[in-house]
C-alpha cells in the first residue's frame, strides 16, 4: 500500500479535507500518514520535508497557501521531491508555477454553471476556488438585506434555508452556513498536472 504524508496548517477545514482524502484514497491503495502541522508565517520547511522523505513516501499532500506554498515548493525542489507533491487548489495560487512542474492538484470544476459562465464573461478567465466563497457570501448578504423586516436581523432571515448560488449551501437553525466546497473540490474536481511552460 502506498504512503502519503501530509503537511497543513492547524485549521478545522484542513483537517476535514485530509480526513476526506484519507477515506477516499484507501480504496486506491494509498494511506495518508504523518500528519505534520506548521504555523502560519513559517519560513522553513526543509526539516519537515526531510523527515517525511525519510519514510520514502509515494506522494506528499500539501495544504498551504501563499507565501508558504512557494516556500515549500522551493525546498521540495531542492530535496528532489517536487514531482511527488499533491494538493487541492493550493498550487493554483502559486506565484512561481515552475516550482511545481509535474505536481498534481485538484482544481474546482465549476463546469458550465451560471456562476462559472458569468465569471468567465466578466473576468475573461476561469474562477479559482476562493471566488465561489465571495460570490456566495455576497448573494447571501443581498438576500438577507432584501428580505429583512424592520425587526428581523439578516441572520434570522437566512436561518433554516437552502440556497444555490455557485453551489448548494444551507444556513442552519444555529445560523451556521454549511457549504461543502472542499469536499466537492475533491469529489468533482478536475485533475491538473502542472507542465513546463
Amino acid at each position: 500500500m502506498g504512503q502519503a504524508p501530509y503537511t497543513a496548517f492547524p485549521h478545522p477545514g484542513a483537517e476535514a479535507i485530509i480526513n476526506d482524502i484519507a477515506r477516499a484514497t484507501v480504496d486506491a491503495g494509498m494511506i495518508v500518514t504523518k500528519k505534520e502541522q506548521c504555523i502560519e508565517g513559517e519560513r522553513h520547511f526543509a526539516i519537515l520535508l526531510r523527515k517525511q522523505k525519510s519514510t520514502n513516501p509515494d506522494a506528499y499532500v500539501i495544504l498551504a497557501f501563499m507565501p508558504e506554498i512557494d516556500l515549500i515548493g522551493k525546498e521540495a525542489r531542492q530535496l528532489g521531491i517536487s514531482d511527488k507533491l499533491v494538493s487541492i487548489e493550493a498550487l493554483e495560487w502559486s506565484e512561481d508555477k515552475a516550482l511545481f512542474e509535474s505536481s498534481i492538484f485538484f482544481a474546482p470544476n465549476f463546469g458550465n454553471s451560471d456562476f462559472a459562465d458569468n465569471y468567465r464573461s466578466y473576468g475573461g478567465y476561469e474562477p479559482k476556488h476562493g471566488a465561489s466563497y465571495a460570490y456566495d457570501a455576497m448573494h447571501l448578504l443581498a438576500y438577507g438585506f432584501e428580505n429583512a423586516l424592520e425587526k428581523a436581523s439578516v441572520t434570522d432571515v437566512l436561518k433554516n434555508k437552502s440556497f444555490n448560488f455557485s453551489k448548494e449551501i444551507h444556513v442552519g437553525n444555529d445560523k451556521v452556513i454549511r457549504s461543502y466546497p472542499q469536499r466537492k473540490t475533491i469529489q468533482e474536481s478536475k485533475v491538473v498536472v502542472i507542465e513546463k511552460e
